[in-house]
């Protein structure tokens, strides 16, 4: 039986916050103020987390880039 232990978050070789093993899933920790939306979320999977960082990534990118075409 394999066993998840609690794992470093990385988006862009930026440590951006800390996944934690819980009873119905996975809690994540922001590190990195650039992802404190999904602070506390709990996730189905470490995969589901991934998602959800690269999501929130390319929300921001977007809107940046919006502000920015001009």
């Amino acid at each position: 039986m394999s066993e998840f232990h609690s794992t470093v978050v990385e988006h862009h070789d930026d440590d951006i916050g800390l996944l934690v093993p819980e009873p119905r899933g996975f809690r994540f920790y922001a590190a990195n103020d650039r992802f404190s939306a999904l602070e506390g979320k709990l996730f189905g999977s470490a995969l589901a987390c991934d998602k959800a960082v690269r999501d929130l990534a390319r929300q921001r990118r977007n809107i940046h880039e919006a502000y920015t075409a001009h």
